[in-house]
């Protein structure tokens, strides 16, 4: 078994627990949906959070041709990957529903900082892991993606800072088209 394989074993283990806690946070919310004031926006973010594991563990179960090499800076970058997307599924939706019942867009408004920030972090750490790889493999870094990916970080960014819901709408579908396009593009 090579170490990429390794990797991807744990890759693949934690991601089906980020997803299984993903439903379950979904579940619980539908089970109590009676004391739930629900709104589209909130949802969509989960939708897009569940496009992104799913699309990111397909492009690590099939890496072309030239599995990547992997050193113990990479397993401990794509560790680190981890633990951020972990506590990004944790904060996309409630622990629990309180007793006078919860609104989803209250609820989205008060977290979307922390969940946001998040997302920065995760983005530059992937990025940053990402130009670790290619420089022990010996390989040149698409600078298209790092382009990509400074704006992705950017418009984040503007929904850390941002209290305007509008905002937020405009580059949440900004988001999730452009992870469509990529899923059914690449």
């Amino acid at each position: 078994m090579s170490k990429y394989d390794l990797v991807f074993t744990l890759i693949t283990i934690v991601y089906g627990l980020l997803l299984t806690e993903l439903f379950a946070r979904l579940h619980k919310l539908i089970r109590q949906r009676q004391a739930i004031q629900w709104h589209w926006f909130p949802l969509l973010v989960v939708w897009y959070l569940f496009l992104i594991i799913i699309k990111n563990w397909w492009d690590l179960a099939l890496p072309g041709e030239h599995a990547p090499q992997v050193n113990i800076y990479i397993f401990l970058g794509y560790g680190h990957v981890l633990v951020l997307l972990y506590l990004i599924v944790s904060a996309v939706l409630p622990d629990s529903v309180p007793i006078g019942g919860l609104n989803l867009r209250e609820y989205y408004i008060k977290n979307s900082r922390y969940f946001w920030g998040l997302n920065i972090a995760l983005n530059m750490l992937a990025t940053v892991v990402s130009l670790i790889s290619h420089l022990t493999a010996g390989t040149t870094f698409n600078l298209i993606n790092l382009g990509v990916n400074a704006v992705l970080i950017l418009l984040t960014l503007v929904l850390v800072l941002s209290s305007k819901f509008w905002i937020h709408k405009i580059i949440v579908m900004l988001f999730v088209v452009f992870t469509c396009f990529e899923i059914l593009v690449f």
